[in-house]
This record gives structure tokens, C-alpha cells and sequence, in this order.
């Protein structure tokens, strides 16, 4: 996920506080490998191990990457308080962690931020799929995401009682939203899911998606990953780096990052902001019981 990777990137971009002159500070963050998935691993490391050590050097504080593929260690690692700030997707923090032990942290925001996190089924505009009983039998691409995942088995449990792998012909995997809307477009699938940002700005670049395509079904869902401190960090660490990390977009350089994450500025992110993806989610377990 790209925009997990930009947080790092903020963080020793933008901290300029100096902790020289006093004790030391540590501080360990943990990025769930899996929740990046549009980023190679190896590259991840690589870079978040290079920027770490410069973090250190600057500022004073030891900064550790931990990369976890294993949500149960990262979590056992996080209730022996060994991590001080998880980077995940939304549905990684509802499913695995108590959301209490979490305080206050970051994320990337853009201008069209609603449109970033709405999801869309679309169709041909000419075929005869206009509800979500219409798919049934039909192939669809999509994210290999479990909140894509979550949003169709959500919808087709309330709808039919079952999951997509009961109900769809098929599902085909893709790496980007802009691969399902052409996969969609030039009919090697019956449908798609993908968020109306993509849908929006595929149709800038191809008018002709717009023309050819419709919107069956949509919902508001958080789709961007957050990172947030564990509660009881150190209270001035967390202030500090907050306070400069909301002045990124104020700094050449910060343009410069927030412009290579497609990213307008950085924004404090609330644990109330997964709200939206722990109502569906519990929907979704009421509906299978």
C-alpha cells in the first residue's frame, strides 16, 4: 500500500524538533507487510532501513522498522509494548487489536479525499446488470484486499446470504484499481470494484470509460491506512511530531514527498476515522451468524 510507505517517509522528512541535548529516545514502528500491496517488500525494507538510520542521526532518537508479516506476533509484540506505533490498513487494526490501546496518530489526505475512499461496482452501461442480484453467475475484478472483499460479501450476505465465492462465477485478482476498470472496460469481466477516485480520473484520461460504464452499487468506506501510537508513548514525542508533520505541505521538500505519494498534506488520523470500515464489519458478522 502506498500510502503506508509515505508515512515513514514523513516522519524523517519533516520532524525537525532536536532531542540532542537530551536522554536519548527510542522508538519502534511496525508495518504490516501485508497491508502494503502494491509495494515489493524487498524495496520496502530497503528504503525504511536507509531513512531510519538517517532519522537517527539528525534527530537524536533511534527510530526501528520492524516489518511483520504475522499479525499474531505483531500483536504479541504490541501488548508486550515493544511496538510504539502500528502502520496497517483499516480492517488490520478492527480485527486484531483492541482500538483503546490506541491513541491519536497520521495519515496522507488528498482534496478529493471523499472520493478516494467510496467504493464502486461498475458495470457495462449497456448490459443488463443493473442490481447486485444481476451479478449472480458473473466474473468481477477486483483487489486481492480484504476490505474490497469485506464491502462485496457484506452487500451479498444482505442481500442473498451469501458470499462471492457462492454467488459470482469468478473473481479475478488485480494489483491496481486502474487494471479492473480497463479488464471491465474492454469486457474481460462482467464487473469491477474500484474506488471513484480511479473511476474518475480513468475517465479523464479515456472519456469513453465514462460512456461505457455504470455505477451499480456504492458505499463510503475508509480505504487509506493509518498509523497510530500506542497509548502511552511519550505524550511530547507524540505532540511534537504532530505538530511538524502537519506542516509538510509549508516545506519544498514535504511538496516534494506529498507530491510523489499523490498526496495533497498529512492530517492527524482518530481511531473514530475506522468507523465507517468497523460498521460494515460487523454487519457482515451479524449477517453470517
Amino acid at each position: 500500500m502506498r500510502k503506508i510507505i509515505f508515512y515513514f517517509f514523513i516522519i524523517i522528512s519533516i520532524v525537525q524538533f532536536d532531542y540532542a541535548s537530551s536522554v536519548k529516545k527510542e522508538l519502534n514502528f511496525a508495518y504490516y507487510i501485508p497491508s502494503m500491496d502494491d509495494i515489493d517488500a524487498k524495496d520496502i525494507k530497503i528504503s525504511l532501513q536507509f531513512w531510519a538510520k538517517e532519522l537517527g542521526e539528525r534527530t537524536g532518537i533511534v527510530v526501528n522498522s520492524l516489518f511483520y508479516t504475522n499479525i499474531k506476533k505483531l500483536k504479541n509484540d504490541f501488548d508486550l509494548k515493544k511496538i510504539d506505533v502500528v502502520t496497517a490498513s483499516p480492517l488490520v487494526f478492527i480485527k486484531n487489536f483492541d482500538l483503546s490501546t490506541f491513541s491519536s496518530g497520521f495519515k496522507s489526505v488528498v482534496s478529493n479525499e471523499v472520493s478516494r475512499n467510496r467504493l464502486l461496482i461498475l458495470v457495462q452501461r449497456k448490459s443488463k446488470i443493473n442490481k447486485l442480484k444481476d451479478l449472480k453467475n458473473k466474473t468481477i475484478a477486483r483487489l486481492d484486499s480484504e476490505i474490497e472483499e469485506l464491502y462485496i460479501n457484506r452487500n451479498l450476505q444482505k442481500a442473498f446470504r451469501k458470499d462471492a465465492d457462492e454467488f459470482l462465477k469468478s473473481t479475478l485478482f488485480v494489483k491496481k484499481y486502474s487494471k479492473a476498470i480497463l479488464k471491465l472496460f474492454f469486457k474481460k469481466v462482467d464487473a469491477c470494484i474500484v474506488s471513484e477516485s480511479a473511476f474518475n480520473l480513468a475517465s479523464e484520461m479515456n472519456p469513453q470509460i465514462r460512456k461505457k460504464l455504470k455505477i451499480i452499487d456504492s458505499e463510503n468506506v475508509n480505504l487509506v491506512g493509518s498509523s497510530f501510537f500506542r497509548r502511552g508513548v511519550d505524550q511530547d514525542i507524540l505532540e511534537k511530531f504532530q505538530e511538524e508533520a502537519f506542516k509538510v505541505h509549508l516545506t519544498k521538500r514535504g511538496r516534494q514527498i506529498l507530491t510523489v505519494f499523490k498526496a495533497d498534506a498529512v492530517v492527524e488520523s482518530k481511531i473514530e476515522d475506522l468507523d465507517s470500515v468497523k460498521k460494515i464489519y460487523k454487519e457482515y458478522l451479524a449477517l453470517k451468524k
